[in-house]
């Protein structure tokens, strides 16, 4: 009697066990697919309307999951720069540029696409420079031109009658300061590159229309 009494403690136990082995299997199964459920709704919901929504989505569906709080994108912050290719530059300025006097159509200088502006303010400005002296009183008086390009008349300049010459070019994203005597007395912050073509005149001025 005992013996038996024995035998079926062991066999109960042994079904409890069995229960709560298979308990723990189903839900376990269940976590997974609950689990499955949400990546493809998650994957679905992405698709549909975006990742602020499905993150709204998990906040109520999920309750009692950890859920990150959205991270917005780093957006890298540009310096500010401004170069001049010299390559690009028509003419270009590594020699000497000889020009005629008698050149009544002038001379053009271009600097088309040659300026790389990144991050920088607009628009640019373009100064140029003939024969420039650090004097605040002639350095208005030696810019020539205030555009991308530069058509030089040099028989109109003071000092035609010497050969040898300097053109300037500053480009910068601010203007000059109102009291500037320097090609490149900027406000603080500006960016601004210069290049410099040497001259040298040929022939005479001509004379009359």
């Amino acid at each position: 009697m005992i013996r038996h009494f024995l035998r079926l403690r062991r066999s109960l136990a042994w079904l409890r066990a069995s229960a709560v082995l298979r308990a723990m299997t189903v839900l376990r199964a269940m976590t997974v697919l609950r689990a499955m459920t949400v990546l493809r709704a998650m994957t679905v919901l992405r698709a549909m309307t975006g990742p602020r929504t499905v993150l709204a989505w998990l906040t109520v569906a999920c309750s009692g999951c950890i859920v990150p709080a959205p991270v917005d994108p780093v957006v890298p912050v540009l310096q500010p720069t401004l170069i001049i290719q010299k390559n690009g530059l028509d003419p270009l300025p590594f020699s000497q540029k000889i020009i005629s006097r008698a050149a009544k159509e002038g001379f053009e200088f271009k600097t088309s696409g040659a300026v790389r502006a990144t991050a920088t303010k607009l628009p640019l400005h373009y100064h140029w420079y003939y024969d420039y002296i650090s004097n605040p009183s002639v350095l208005a008086a030696t810019k020539v031109c205030n555009e991308e390009r530069c058509r030089l008349f040099v028989c109109k300049y003071v000092g035609n009658n010497k050969d040898e010459h300097t053109l300037t070019l500053v480009v910068s994203d601010q203007a000059l300061k109102e009291a500037a005597q320097e090609p490149t007395d900027f406000p603080v912050g500006a960016v601004f590159d210069t290049v410099s073509w040497p001259i040298v005149l040929s022939d005479s001025c001509a004379v009359g229309p």
